[in-house]
Order: C-alpha cells, then structure tokens, then sequence
C-alpha cells in the first residue's frame, strides 16, 4: 500500500522546477538547486536566482549558496550578490570577496 501512494505522489510532481504551477512552489524549488550546485557554478547560481519572482527565497537561496562555499568561492561569485535587494548587495559582496576573514 506504501509503495502504491508514494508511486501516485511521485507521479504527481512535476519533472523540473519550471514545470511547477505556483510562483512560490517553483521558487522553492529552485532555491534547492542553488543549494546544490557547487562553487564553481556561478552561470547556474544567477540562471536560477534569476528566474524566482520571490525576493525572500532569492535571497535565502544566495545567501545560502554563498555561505556553503565560504572560502572557496571564485572572483566571479560576486555576480550573483547583485541579484539580491540593494540593502543586501553590500554585505553578500563582503562574505564573497572577504571569505578568508569570517571564521
């Protein structure tokens, strides 16, 4: 019976993040792939920020991709602060150029 309901759940989700119907449930998504990618991907990290329409969850997501890859994050990785809301450019730019000074 398990196998039955979590074979429909399965069934019922869509294949990727921008098949999903609702704004927030595909931003959702989204901030888990972020999550995911590695430090070198900075083109992926601003793809995906860059298509969520809720600026909390991008910002979790850039902040949350920032903070992961502390002190292993390329020059480049700065890009994808300049998605966040102004108020937050200044201190993401700080944990991405300056990552060898947080603990």
């Amino acid at each position: 019976m398990f196998l039955l309901v979590f074979a429909l759940h399965t069934a019922c989700q869509p294949a990727t993040c921008a098949d999903r119907a609702e704004p927030l449930d595909r931003d959702l998504c989204l901030q888990d792939e972020v999550l995911s990618l590695p430090s070198t991907d900075v083109d992926g990290v601003v793809t995906r920020v860059t298509a969520m329409t809720d600026a909390i969850v991008r910002g979790a997501a850039v902040n949350g991709w920032v903070e992961r890859h502390r002190g292993r994050l390329p020059p480049s990785a700065s890009r994808v602060c300049d998605l966040l809301a102004s108020t937050e450019v200044a201190p993401c730019r700080r944990h991405v150029e300056a990552a060898h000074l947080n603990p």
